[in-house]
C-alpha cells in the first residue's frame, strides 16, 4: 500500500543469474511440456544446479559445449554417493534436463540417451529375514555327525530360535545356562542382560555338542 501511494522506492528485484534464468526457463518447460506437479518439480532443481556448478560453470552460454563425456564422468564421479534408488531418481532428473536443453536448442546433441543406467539389483540389499525353508536347509546342511557340524548346528538354533545376535552368541559361556530353570542369560547390547527360555530342541542340540 505504501509503495502503491509513493511513500517508499519500489521494489526492485535483482536480476537473476545465468544458472536462475536456466533453472526458471527448466521449471516452466516441466510444467508446460511434461505436465509436472509442482512438487515433483522440486526434486529435479538440486541435481541440476549440482550438475551444472560442476560440469557448466560458465552460464547459459556454456550449455552447448557439454558433451557425452562430461555426463557419463558425472554420473559416475557421484555413483557411489548414491543409493540405487536415488541414484536412478538422480539420472531421471537428468536425463529430463538434457531432453530440455535438446528441445530448446541449447545443445546440439541428444545427451539424454548417453546418461549411464543406475543398476538396482533385485538381491543387492540383504533380506529383513530368512524364511522358513532356508532356515531349514542350512540347519539341514550341518554334519551333526561331527563335532563341527553339531556346534554349527546349536548356534543356528540359537539365531532362529532365539533371535540372538552374532555377538550374543559368540559371548555366551556355561555359566549362562541355567538347565534347572531351562532359562540362557543373555549379554545384549547397552550392557543390557536378558533371560530367555531355552526351547528343547535348542537344549538338546547344545548338549550333543558339549
Amino acid at each position: 500500500m505504501l509503495r502503491e501511494e509513493g511513500a517508499i522506492a519500489p521494489l526492485v528485484l535483482p536480476p537473476l543469474t545465468p544458472h536462475e534464468r536456466i533453472f526458471k526457463e527448466f521449471d516452466a518447460y516441466l510444467r508446460s511440456e511434461r505436465g509436472l506437479a509442482p512438487r515433483s518439480i522440486v526434486r529435479h532443481l538440486p541435481v541440476i544446479r549440482r550438475f551444472l556448478h560442476e560440469v557448466c560453470s560458465g552460464g547459459a552460454a556454456a550449455l552447448c559445449k557439454i558433451n557425452q563425456e562430461d555426463v557419463i564422468r558425472y554420473v559416475e564421479r557421484h555413483a557411489q554417493d548414491w543409493s540405487p534408488g536415488t541414484g536412478k531418481a538422480m539420472c531421471w532428473s537428468l536425463r529430463a534436463f538434457l531432453r530440455y536443453l535438446h528441445h530448446r536448442g541449447l545443445n546440439a546433441r541428444p545427451l539424454a540417451d548417453c546418461v549411464p543406467s543406475m543398476r538396482r539389483w533385485k538381491l543387492a540389499t540383504l533380506p529383513t529375514y530368512l524364511p522358513a525353508a532356508q532356515v531349514r536347509k542350512a540347519l539341514d546342511g550341518c554334519d551333526r555327525e561331527t563335532v563341527m557340524g553339531r556346534r554349527d548346528y546349536a548356534i543356528l538354533l540359537l539365531l532362529a530360535k532365539l533371535g540372538l545376535r552374532a555377538d550374543e552368541v559368540a559371548t555366551l559361556t556355561l555359566d549362562d545356562i541355567d538347565w534347572r530353570a531351562s532359562e540362557i542369560l543373555v549379554r545384549a547390547k547397552g550392557r543390557q542382560r536378558a533371560r530367555m527360555p531355552i526351547p528343547p530342541d535348542v537344549g538338546a542340540a547344545i548338549v550333543a555338542y558339549l
